[in-house]
């Protein structure tokens, strides 16, 4: 913050070795009127621009990875935005105006904001491309149209209270590298029949699952001693008291879903091409050749059409 509330400032040169701007650091700068932020730029913080009521001009880094949905709040750069899905770089911070039913983020999306949609109770869908790595707290909070949604495998973890009131999502899929789920991520996501949990996770908080009382099945991608470990945080009496489905002991559900499928084929030349990406819950040799290639994806596709000529 250290220029907040220089009103006498009206331009500034940021230079190109700065990487981040930090909150409220231009804050209340009614003198401003245009800035040009470096491509050096990667995180601009909470209320950095905030209250700068002249800015009309602003050219963006285009290499922002990190910016709060306040950054820019009550500029006219701000509010002169078109409506529809905002984007600051390759960063969502939310929708302006009414709230389509589906919404696509743009290929090269990198995060989407604390709160990006909540209350957008409109919304049914949304497609997230791989490129996304973060999608924060809050993003999806009482979006309670939202049925359906499949998250990038790059995450890490789900943020608290991120799907909080989605009480229309019926099923969800954790990505493979999400270690933890926070406090009250699913909370109140009320028609949640079935969930799938990676073999990554190591912590589930308090309420991540509260409310959610038609949750009947979990699939978990991997074994009962794997799942022992898992610290699971009280409240969360309904993922507990769920079937618990170990896909390990499921031969040939690769991708973990619960079912065996030409998905898991899929899955299966996925992970021999990209193992970090796609791990595999199970021994994955069922051609019995001695090792794991792209021809047990071709022999589980057989399978799954011609399981008797095709036995695993």
């Amino acid at each position: 913050d250290a220029f907040y509330g220089c009103t006498g400032l009206t331009s500034i040169s940021i230079p190109d070795s700065v990487t981040s701007i930090g909150s409220y650091a231009f804050c209340g700068c009614t003198g401003l009127t245009s800035v040009t932020i470096p491509d050096s730029v990667t995180s601009i913080g909470g209320y950095a621009f905030s209250g700068c009521t002249n800015l009309k001009d602003v050219k963006l880094s285009k290499n922002i990875e990190h910016v709060e949905k306040t950054s820019f709040n009550n500029t006219p750069w701000f509010n002169n935005l078109p409506a529809g899905v905002l984007y600051m770089g390759n960063v969502v911070v939310g929708v302006k105006g009414e709230c389509p039913e589906n919404i696509e983020l743009k290929e090269g999306t990198v995060s989407i904001v604390y709160g990006a949609f909540k209350g957008c109770s409109a919304l049914k869908s949304i497609t997230i491309p791989e490129s996304v790595t973060s999608i924060n707290g809050k993003a999806f909070y009482d979006c309670s149209s939202l049925t359906n949604i499949s998250l990038p495998s790059k995450i890490t973890s789900i943020y608290e209270d991120m799907f909080n009131g989605c009480s229309s999502l019926e099923n969800v899929k954790i990505p493979n590298n999400v270690t933890s789920i926070l406090y009250g991520a699913f909370d109140g996501c009320t028609a949640l029949k079935e969930v799938n949990l990676p073999n990554k996770l190591q912590s589930i908080g308090p309420n991540a699952f509260s409310d959610c009382n038609s949750l009947k099945t979990v699939y978990y991608n991997g074994t009962q001693e794997e799942w022992n470990k898992v610290t699971v945080e009280e409240p969360n009496y309904y993922l507990l008291n769920a079937k618990m489905v170990f896909v390990s002991d499921i031969p040939g559900d690769i991708n973990g879903d619960g079912v065996i499928s030409d998905k898991d084929a899929i899955y299966l030349l996925f992970s021999y091409y990209y193992p970090d990406e796609y791990p595999m819950s199970q021994p994955c040799d069922f051609n019995k050749d001695g090792e794991v290639t792209d021809q047990d994806a071709i022999y589980l596709l057989f399978h799954y059409y011609f399981p008797d000529e095709y036995p695993i």
